[in-house]
This record gives structure tokens, C-alpha cells and sequence, in this order.
């Protein structure tokens, strides 16, 4: 027994693949008992979304990417160090899944988010809690311009940033 369990799913995480494996999931975990499937509106209302769930989840399950495992980690962190967390990777760069060996296949993935948990290191900066990595300077500027991005999308997105703001620091 799990207890409860909250599966909060970013639908355009992965190019959009989040909101199709949404109907995925459902289908594997049905007949689990004590688990609400969460598939907010957009990204924005899925960290909202984390922000909100009640403090008696005993395992949060986030599908998605680095974002989503920044905001589940501000829940579980900050609020609910008794919450496990599960993560499915399935975003742009996926850099706390690859970190910690997780793996891409949904199958292995969601057994490894309902299997027996292991301690992460998390960094508290501030009032924020940090589960890879820490950067400012450059690399916040390009980040933060590649998130205001629409087009291209995926990683590429990231490439291009870091072209674009390369004249404003080389100036």
C-alpha cells in the first residue's frame, strides 16, 4: 500500500507527450486504490496545482520535466518531507531523472515511481529548494530566455537562447 497518491501530470511536457500519456497512466495505475490522476490546463497550473494538494499525500508522482521536479520538490521540501516523490520524466532536458537513473520507458518508469524510495540531496536557497543545479550569470539569463520561447521547441530551444544572449554579454 502506497497510501495516498497524487499523480500531477504537465500536459505539454515532452513536445505535448505529457497530455497523451495522461490516458496511459490512468489505464496502468487503475485498480491502485488512493490515487488521484491531476491533468491540469497547462504548465503554469500544474506547479499551481502542486502548490495546492493536500498535505495528507503520502506519494507525489510528477510527470514531466526539471520544472515539474523543481515545483514538486518546493511541496515536498518545504512543506511535506514525509511525502514521497516520484518522477516521470518526460520533459526537454529531463536533467534530475538522467541524474538519479531514472528510466524513459513509461513501464520502468512508473515501477520506479511506486517502488520503495531513496534519499536525494536537496539544496535550500533562500525560500527555494534545488534539486540539481544552481545557476546565475549566463546560464540564468539563457535558461530564462529559452522558457519565454515558443518557437523551436524541445532542447534546441536552448541552443537558440544562448545565441541570442551571447551578444548582450559579449558586448
Amino acid at each position: 500500500d502506497h497510501g495516498q497518491v497524487a499523480v500531477v501530470i504537465n500536459p505539454v511536457a515532452g513536445r505535448g507527450r505529457g497530455a497523451k500519456v495522461a490516458p496511459e497512466i490512468r489505464s496502468r495505475i487503475r485498480g491502485l486504490s488512493n490515487i488521484e490522476v491531476i491533468v491540469p490546463s497547462s504548465r503554469e497550473a500544474s506547479y499551481s496545482q502542486l502548490k495546492d494538494l493536500a498535505p495528507e499525500v503520502d506519494r507525489l508522482i510528477v510527470v514531466g520535466g526539471d520544472g515539474m521536479v523543481h515545483a514538486a520538490a518546493q511541496y515536498v521540501a518545504a512543506r511535506h518531507p514525509t511525502t514521497v516523490l516520484g518522477v516521470i520524466g518526460l520533459g526537454t532536458g529531463n536533467d534530475f531523472a538522467a541524474a538519479v537513473g531514472l528510466d524513459t520507458d513509461l513501464d520502468v518508469a512508473l515501477e520506479q515511481a511506486f517502488s520503495e524510495p531513496a534519499p536525494v540531496d536537496a539544496l535550500a536557497v533562500g525560500d527555494d529548494w534545488v534539486t540539481t543545479v544552481v545557476t546565475f550569470g549566463f546560464a540564468a539569463q539563457v535558461n530564462e530566455r529559452a522558457e519565454r520561447m515558443a518557437f523551436p521547441r524541445g532542447s534546441s530551444r536552448y541552443t537558440v537562447a544562448t545565441l541570442l544572449e551571447t551578444p548582450r554579454v559579449s558586448g
